[in-house]
């Protein structure tokens, strides 16, 4: 689900370059502020996240931030205003700040102990080669496939960058929908639930402290 996501989320840094002057209709220089925005709501989803985490549980904010992100991917793509993009990736990045507080619990609850550094070393494989392959595809649909791609439909055109655009949002949400059938909540720690089971009491026991207490018996 991450590596699907990945391979979707990939494509924004390198359409971004074209999409700002193409579509935003503005100077390269305001990519710099679309990043400052997604960082700012990173930032922001990290703090006020604990709280929804423990709400809603792990699983299903994790699910529920890669379809955020793949909506707004979508909405995204649509945008000609600049200051809305703006809006739109700082919101996108409040959902990245909520993913990553979800998913290292996740990772963490899900694994056995003695899988942990083979699961994650799999892990990292496959987002490093999702994001590889998602940037030199954007890349490449850019300058060959989408080349010169002009579509009026549904009242509104589809242009090259845009459309890739559209088109990694679609993946995103696929991994949402994966994720949203496939990952479940992990069950509560070992120690939280032995915590939780009643100790049985000794009642003669706990008659003799009292009284030791008390001073009653030497």
């Amino acid at each position: 689900s991450i590596a699907l996501a990945t391979l979707g989320t990939a494509a924004l840094p390198v359409a971004n370059v074209f999409f700002v002057a193409g579509n935003l209709h503005s100077s390269i220089a305001f990519l710099g502020f679309l990043t400052t925005a997604l960082g700012l709501g990173a930032i922001l989803g990290s703090i006020i996240g604990p709280p929804i985490v423990q709400r809603m549980g792990e699983a299903r904010v994790f699910w529920l931030s890669l379809y955020a992100d793949g909506i707004g991917l979508i909405i995204y793509s649509r945008l000609t205003n600049p200051y809305i993009a703006i809006g739109l990736l700082f919101v996108l990045g409040i959902g990245t700040g909520l993913f990553n507080l979800a998913l290292a619990p996740l990772v963490f609850r899900l694994t056995p102990r003695a899988m942990m550094g083979r699961t994650t070393a799999v892990r990292t494989s496959f987002v490093t080669t999702a994001n590889f392959i998602g940037t030199v595809a954007t890349g490449i649909l850019i300058a060959t496939a989408f080349h010169g791609l002009h579509i009026e439909a549904l009242g509104t055109v589809f242009g090259p960058v845009d459309s890739v655009l559209l088109l990694a949002g679609v993946i995103a949400l696929l991994s949402a929908i994966y994720a949203m059938f496939n990952v479940t909540n992990p069950p509560p720690p070992a120690a939280q639930a032995q915590a939780a089971e009643p100790v049985p009491v000794d009642a003669a026991l706990v008659n003799e402290l009292i009284v030791n207490s008390e001073g009653i018996v030497p």
